[in-house]
């Protein structure tokens, strides 16, 4: 691996880590801590919240995020979930990095999980073009990016599981 992809590997994954919490606050909305009733935006479709537009445009679960003997590992009974989204600002003034909307796994019984902010920032950093994951959106431009989470790999159902959005109003996504 050269210098420079080690060094974005790094950047994205402190990045990552700064970003909000799975049960914490963005912009100042709780994130939901349980699947609401409401159906959920189907993998692809765009949720419009106040100021953001999201999609969801791909759920892998692989053994393995970034590099062979660099990239995290997960055990026999482990599994990621990467999630691909893109986020788009919609408001009249630039999103900062900093207060992106936090995003949640949420399993059927409403439990949350906190993302693994090393296999995160890995996936993130080996996009085609990261530079929309790591600096503030001005009004109408958008971002790809990912992030992933480490579960139990018995446990762990596309078809039941959710991704919740902190925003105003809350978004929830299928992930199949």
């Amino acid at each position: 691996m050269t210098y420079k992809a080690y060094s974005t590997l790094v950047f994205a994954a402190l990045l990552t880590a700064c970003g909000g919490a799975s049960d914490s606050t963005a912009n100042g909305v709780d994130a939901p801590s349980a699947v609401t009733a409401t159906p959920p935006i189907a993998l692809g479709k765009t949720g419009k919240a106040e100021g953001v537009d999201f999609t969801v445009t791909a759920v892998a679960t692989p053994n393995q995020v970034g590099p062979t003997g660099v990239g995290a590992k997960a055990e026999a009974d482990e599994t990621f979930v990467v999630v691909s989204y893109t986020i788009k600002n919609t408001s009249g003034q630039a999103l900062e990095l900093m207060n992106r909307p936090a995003v949640t796994l949420v399993d059927p019984k409403g439990q949350t999980y906190a993302p693994d902010e090393m296999a995160a920032g890995m996936s993130a950093a080996m996009m085609d073009d990261v530079s929309g994951m790591a600096s503030d959106l001005n009004p109408n431009v958008s971002a790809k990016t990912k992030t992933a989470w480490k579960v139990d790999k018995a446990a762990f159902d596309k078809a039941t599981w959710r991704l919740t959005v902190a925003t105003d109003p809350a978004l929830t996504f299928a992930l199949k």
